[in-house]
């Protein structure tokens, strides 16, 4: 429940950023990630299963359509920002699926945007979040883990010579993320839900 509070908060301090990038002290950080594994071995073997699904998804072209906007993606089916129809509503079904009457914060969205000075890109984010939830789109507060800026530099930089291949760092950045967050929920399942550009493709093959 802590764990799920600390990320539902609607904010960029979720738990991920907490332990692996602001606390500092290597041997406090590795006690408490051992303390969360042991936990979350406990809880499996205690229920003989998970305890529900996290669903890790992307942004753009995923969640909402880009309108073909580069470098969010390609699709211009709808118009840009439009939520794809049966997105939230099939997250909302995934969701619910593994729980037992509780909230908790299981839609995770695993983006390319980096973190930018003072939480700009991800305040943007979170402020569509909130909106989605106020107007019952979405059905609870995600947490959002963002890329960095490097690797989505380099990609749109190199995209015109390299295409899709210029996305490669970014996907495998996607997955190093998705490998730190699972070892903080190890008592979960996981599902992933991207699209075929921004290194989606390679981190799901990974995964």
């Amino acid at each position: 429940k802590l764990k799920d509070l600390i990320d539902g908060g609607g904010n960029i301090y979720n738990l991920m950023k907490l332990l692996h990038y602001d606390m500092k002290d290597v041997k406090v950080r590795d006690q408490i990630l051992a303390h969360i594994r042991a936990e979350a071995q406990r809880v499996r073997e205690q229920k003989g299963r998970h305890v529900g699904i996290k669903l890790l998804s992307d942004v753009d072209d995923t969640l909402y359509c880009s309108g073909g906007k580069f470098p969010a993606g390609c699709d211009t089916l709808f118009p840009k920002s439009v939520v794809y129809p049966g997105c939230l509503s099939l997250f909302k079904a995934l969701d619910g699926a593994g729980k037992e009457g509780t909230s908790s914060c299981n839609l995770v969205f695993l983006s390319a945007r980096p973190h930018l000075y003072k939480s700009i890109a991800e305040d943007m984010s979170y402020h569509l979040f909130r909106e989605l939830v106020q107007d019952g789109s979405m059905h609870s507060l995600p947490t959002l883990l963002p890329g960095h800026k490097y690797e989505g530099l380099e990609a749109m930089v190199t995209f015109k010579c390299r295409r899709s291949e210029a996305w490669r760092k970014v996907g495998e950045l996607k997955y190093a993320t998705y490998q730190k967050f699972v070892d903080l929920y190890r008592e979960y399942d996981f599902m992933f839900f991207g699209d075929n550009g921004q290194g989606d493709l390679l981190a799901g093959q990974l995964m």
